[in-house]
Formats: C-alpha cells, structure tokens, sequence
C-alpha cells in the first residue's frame, strides 16, 4: 500500500490519469478533522486486490462452459479497441495480423484479467475498487458517486467518471463475462470471477446516464461468535439459533438490501454438523460454505442457444438428491411454491433468505411469492401450509453503520378461524 496521500489527492491525480475526472481543485488541505476517514485516508496499491479462493464457480461460468471467455485470445477478442491498455497497441495489432494469441500481465487470473479491461475506464474510482473496506460502488452516470463502507452509504466528493468510459467498461464486463449489453439489451445482471455482483443499465434506459453497482465480494466469513462481537445479534439470540440448529427447525432470514442476510445464513450454516448432506441453490453463487458432502447448484439465466435453468428447476432436482438439509439463497419468486412443498414434506433444518420489511412482513411476503406460481391454491391455504412447514423468521436492518437482528419469531401454526399466523416473539431489539 502506498501510504501518504489523501483520498481526494490520489481521485484526482488518477482521473487525470485517465482522462476521466472533472478538473477539480487539491482539496487534501481543505479537509476538516471531523470529515470521514475515507475521505483522508483511502490507499492505493499496485494491483487490483482481486480473490478467486473460496469463491465457488469462480473459473467456471455459464461464459466459460460456452467457451465465450478466454483467458487467452486474439488480440480482436480480448479488449475492445478502446481498452487497449497503453504501450500495448502495436504489441496487439501485430498479433491480430498474424492470427497469433495474446497474453496480457494478467490473463492469467480470470479474475485479475477481467479487471485488467475494467480499471483503465474506472480509474477515478479505482481506490475505491481496491479498497477491501468497501463493499458497495454506485455509480450514477456522470452526476456523482457513493460508495458504502462500514454500514454507511456516502457520496465521494469532487470525483466524476466520464460516461463514454463508463459505456466502455460496461461493455468490456460483459464481454468478459460472455455476455452483451447494448441498447437491444440494455440490462446486465451479473457476476464477476472475483464474485462481486455488478448490475449495469445503459443510457437509454437509465436518464442519470450509464449506472453501473458494484457488491464486492467478501471473503471474510464471520462465526456466530464474531457476530455477536460485532455488536450483530445478543448472545442469547445466538443461543437460540444455535439449538433451532440442532433442532432441524426450518428458518427464513428477512431484510432489506444488504442488511446482512446472507451473512447470518453461512454462520448459522457453519453449524450444521460435517455428516450432512447439504445441498446449496443460488441464482448467482456467493454463499460460502465448507461442508464434506456438498453440492452447489446455480441458475442460468437464457443464453443464446441454451435454455434458462431457473431456482424453482434446481429446488425440484435437489429433492432428488438425497438432501438432508437445503439452502436456499434467496426466495424472491415462483420458486417459494417448490419451497413451501418441500418444507411440507419432511425436508427439515431449511434456510432461506428474502426481502421483507419485517419479521411479521416476511410471512406475508412468502405468501405472495408462493401465488407467483399460479397454483390453484386458496391464499388462507398457503398461509396455513406456511404455518405448518416454517419454523422461525430471523429479521435484520441495516441502521447507521450497523447491521443488527431487530425480531426473531417462533411460528407456530395458523389460525384458519382467526386469519392469523399463530406467533412467538422470541427477541425484539429495542428502538434507539
């Protein structure tokens, strides 16, 4: 890491760099002590701090399996014209002339290669991409950038991207993914091998200009323990989730965006015991789980000339499986019907993640999510079968630079005369 430099000084000096930035004025000895230290203290290190260990699928996705990314290629296919890194043109042009392979520096990490064609038009926000702190980039065209660190989403001051670089690295993330964007299809949704998640919409969809949101991966897997170090949950919650555990009792964990869902899932998850079979299904991987006996099943979305292969496919298949226990990485649609009949069938010890607003919420939002199915079911139907197959709802919100547990609920049945969910509060985390 290079040490001395403040935030905006390094912003700006690489804007330049890149022809990227606004001209703005060195701010580095305008900032006031109580200004956030990202603002002061934001490092810069040589080489994009990129991890592929740990991360399951991370040099084998539906682009690799098409064979539409290479980790060496023709001058042609590796960048676009406008990402030719600097002092490198002849070197590809020559090769493309003679029908010769090309090996960047860092071809030969998928991930490192992917960010190889990205940063060049990033570099107003490279810190940010390096910093491992941060775990949220959002870039709203060229108006303004936040980024959230610590729990807090904040805006970076004084720093701009360009749009044509942003259209360019957009371009060149779906390249590398084997993918397209462009105004017939102007939506990506994707990961990438290092398994940050970035979403991308193109101007003639999105008026603030090319949006681009990055989730970066993170490779710190925290215990239950740490959890409750960290200020996320009391001890007594974790006991209490710890013996649902034991227990085999089906959970579902609610939240907004990035309260931390996933996060309390692969904890609890770490406490299932090594003779279980476990069976993970994701849209996209990020689950991180080391069990003996596991198999990780992914969606895929429609490609050209292949089928999508959706959550509700991959949830059937896995009962074939000989599953003890079932993750689930998020029920957000159709796919909650297959889950409520799995967890109606003797397919104990569950865990699930949605979005919900709270605990209470959350039945109501696995309800609706059950009817996107178009089952021919009564809806106090469906509440009563989710009374009978869930177990426990684990609700989290993000506050002010924390992610806490607010309201555990014990399920036990529904009341067809009353029209209610037979309830339990276990936990209720004081307002503040």
């Amino acid at each position: 890491m290079r040490q001395g430099r403040d935030a905006q000084t390094q912003l700006l000096a690489l804007g330049k760099r890149a022809g990227g930035a606004r001209q703005h004025p060195d701010r580095s000895g305008d900032l006031a002590p109580g200004e956030p230290e990202h603002q002061q203290k934001l490092q810069h290190a040589d080489a994009p701090d990129v991890r592929t260990e740990g991360v399951h699928g991370a040099q084998e996705r539906p682009g690799d399996r098409l064979g539409l990314r290479r980790l060496e290629s023709l001058a042609a296919d590796l960048l676009l014209p406008e990402a030719v890194p600097p002092g490198q043109e002849h070197q590809l042009l020559g090769a493309a002339e003679r029908g010769t392979a090309v090996t960047t520096p860092s071809a030969a990490n998928t991930a490192e290669a992917t960010w190889a064609r990205i940063i060049p038009f990033l570099r107003p926000i490279e810190p940010l991409i390096r910093d491992p702190e941060i775990s949220d980039i959002l870039v709203n065209g060229e108006q303004a950038v936040f980024f959230e660190k610590n729990g807090r989403l904040e805006p970076l001051i004084g720093v701009t991207v360009r749009e044509q670089s942003l259209q360019v690295a957009a371009r060149n993330i779906a390249r590398a993914l084997g993918d397209e964007i462009s105004e017939e299809s102007p939506i990506l949704d994707s990961r990438l091998p290092d398994g940050s998640r970035v979403a991308i919409l193109l101007p003639c969809v999105s008026v603030s200009g090319t949006t681009i949101a990055i989730r970066k991966f993170q490779t710190r897997r925290y215990t239950m323990h740490e959890l409750v170090r960290v200020g996320t949950l009391p001890d007594s919650v974790r006991e209490q989730l710890a013996a649902a555990i034991e227990r085999r009792w089906n959970i579902l964990i609610s939240g907004g965006t990035g309260s931390g869902k996933t996060t309390v899932l692969i904890a609890l998850a770490a406490l299932i015991s090594d003779d279980e079979r476990l069976i993970v299904i994701e849209d996209t991987s990020e689950i991180q789980v080391t069990k003996p006996n596991l198999v990780r099943l992914e969606a895929r979305r429609e490609q050209p000339g292949l089928p999508p292969v959706p959550i509700r496919d991959l949830l059937r298949a896995s009962l074939r499986l000989r599953p003890d226990r079932i993750l689930l990485g998020e029920v957000r649609g159709s796919e909650a019907f297959d889950l409520l009949q799995a967890l109606n069938t003797g397919h104990s010890g569950t865990l699930s993640t949605t979005h919900a607003d709270s605990a209470r919420e959350t039945l109501s939002r696995f309800a609706t999510c059950v009817m996107m199915a178009g089952v021919e079911l009564p809806y106090p139907v469906v509440r009563a079968q989710i009374g009978e197959g869930l177990d426990l709802v684990v609700h989290l919100e993000r506050r002010p630079g924390r992610r806490h547990v607010t309201e555990v609920l014990r399920v036990h049945g529904y009341d067809p005369v009353a029209e209610r969910f037979e309830l339990e509060s276990l936990y209720e985390r004081p307002r503040s």
